[in-house]
């Protein structure tokens, strides 16, 4: 199970009470039953995106952070998730945000970061972090991401990650 921001996922409940111990650790408000992924979802994407564009900014202040390259996503279950594999649609939504964000992906740049991003939430446990890397595209360019994400049930007993990723490119004039 994975999603996009360009995706609608209706008519799933969430299992609000633990869905509410990650928005916690990020501010979000909290939801009320009953809840749907997409609702989740929404109120997660709100409550990160400003955490990611001041985080960037400090991180990578030689390196602005378009406008729009920003994307929300989630995939399931995390039981399925397993050490150094990464979930394939993890891999094709990476693929997509930087096709549509222009960014080159030379040399298996977004095989890289969705392995990187992914192994990074299984060494988490799933908990509530903040993630960055920068991964070589180019002879002088160079992919700087970012990645928050945690653990939610999306059942009751089904735990699935929300994530928010963000890159731009970076150039090495020097």
């Amino acid at each position: 199970m994975s999603h996009s921001t360009s995706v609608s996922t209706t008519n799933v409940n969430v299992y609000v009470k633990q869905t509410n111990l990650i928005g916690e650790q990020v501010g979000m408000k909290p939801l009320s039953a009953p809840s749907t992924v997409s609702q989740a979802a929404q109120s997660f994407e709100k409550a990160v995106i400003p955490l990611i564009t001041a985080q960037w900014a400090k991180d990578y202040p030689n390196t602005p952070l378009p406008d729009g390259n920003i994307d929300f996503g989630y995939f399931g279950p995390w039981s399925s998730l397993k050490p150094g594999k990464v979930p394939q649609d993890v891999l094709n939504q990476v693929n997509t945000d930087l096709q549509n964000w222009q960014i080159p992906t030379g040399a298996g740049a977004a095989a890289q970061i969705a392995k990187t991003t992914t192994q990074m939430v299984y060494s988490h446990g799933g908990q509530a972090a903040l993630n960055r890397g920068v991964t070589q595209a180019g002879a002088n360019e160079s992919i700087d991401w970012m990645l928050l994400s945690g653990q939610v049930y999306i059942t009751e007993t089904e735990l699935g990650v929300c994530y928010v990723f963000a890159a731009a490119l970076s150039i090495d004039i020097g």
